[in-house]
């Protein structure tokens, strides 16, 4: 047996189920909470234009108008375009951000712009508070339901809704992404679990209930994240406190679902509430769901990720970057790498 092969053995993990709808549900019922319904179609409203980035992007700023489970609700993004001539198509990443603030240390916009990606930026709280405030999209959800979307289900709902309002502009992308950090990692993956419409996902640093292994996780652990942030999640994920290794699932069942698109990690090496072994190993865990499908997963060697080391040879991506906790623009440069390596359009 394989060094790797006895780590994960003795992580005691959940089989991956093979049924997509099996598996959604899954997650759903136990971790995120029901998704909500999309009814009727996605509007926006543009409210102004500015260029951007020393010329080399447009900024648009939209209202998104929508029914959500047949109420009306809306939340605003800036779509920032490549304006320079390139002579190829953008591809388009949907970008959940920390900040309203532009760009920022999270947002390298101007390096995004140059490389010919367009980005749909989502402020996550304008869609509702990182909190138990039921407001924005959260006002009409009952908590009391033991399935009741947590606000993760909420912003990647809002994710799609954006990816539904940038396509219906009828501009030709070569490629969707959806990327996030820390608790909009984790947003991200579910995002990409559920809108096949995407082909890239890009989880950084997302750790627990994100990329990281559940079981015997160090740092993070499910008693800690539903005590903090309960709102996060469905309530009956928190009654698995300190029961990991009876819940019916992993989060190598998450990564799982993005297959056979493409899959990108980003692990910080002081990141020690992330737990970068557990992501690791949640990635080499998931070969199989790509496999299954004609594609290759993980390609990696016998042993734990070193310091600055990148696998980009399969459809599964990683790299291990010193330092801590943060999006830098070392890992905005790691996705888009790995993108590009998988899916060139020039």
């Amino acid at each position: 047996m394989s060094h790797i092969s006895a780590m994960l053995q003795e992580r005691k993990l959940t089989p991956l189920v093979s049924d997509r709808k099996e598996a959604l549900e899954l997650l759903r019922k136990y971790v995120y909470g029901k998704t909500p319904t999309l009814t009727g179609e996605v509007t926006g409203t543009l409210t102004a234009t500015e260029s951007c980035c020393g010329g080399a992007g447009k900024r648009e700023y939209v209202d998104l108008h929508f029914e959500m489970d047949g109420n009306p609700v809306s939340f605003p993004i800036v779509l920032s375009s490549p304006t320079i001539n390139f002579d190829r198509p953008s591809r388009l990443i949907v970008f959940l951000n920390f900040w309203a603030d532009i760009p920022n240390r999270y947002y390298p916009e101007e390096l995004l712009m140059r490389n010919n990606f367009a980005v749909a930026r989502i402020y996550y709280k304008e869609v509702t508070d990182d909190s138990d405030l039921a407001d924005g999209l959260g006002a009409f959800v009952d908590r009391t339901k033991a399935d009741a979307p947590g606000k993760i289900s909420l912003w990647a709902f809002a994710a799609s809704r954006a990816l539904d309002y940038c396509l219906g502009l009828g501009r030709d992308y070569r490629g969707l992404g959806v990327v996030g950090h820390s608790r909009l990692g984790k947003t991200a993956l579910w995002a990409g679990a559920q809108d096949e419409r995407f082909d890239f996902v890009a989880s950084n640093c997302s750790g627990c209930s994100g990329a990281a292994i559940t079981r015997d996780k160090i740092g993070e652990n499910i008693e800690h994240i539903t005590r903090v942030f309960p709102f996060w999640f469905c309530p009956t994920y928190a009654e698995y406190a300190n029961r990991e290794h009876e819940l019916p699932l992993d989060q190598h069942l998450l990564l799982s679902l993005v297959a056979p698109r493409m899959l990108s990690v980003v692990s910080a090496s002081e990141d020690s509430w992330a737990d970068p072994t557990s992501e690791y190993l949640a990635c080499c865990a998931v070969s199989p769901a790509w496999e299954a499908l004609g594609k290759t997963g993980f390609v990696h060697p016998d042993r734990m990720a070193l310091y600055e080391e990148r696998f980009n040879e399969g459809n599964v991506g990683y790299y291990f970057r010193e330092g801590t906790h943060a999006l830098t623009a070392r890992d905005w440069e790691a996705h888009m790498s790995f993108w590009n390596k998988h899916r060139s359009i020039w």
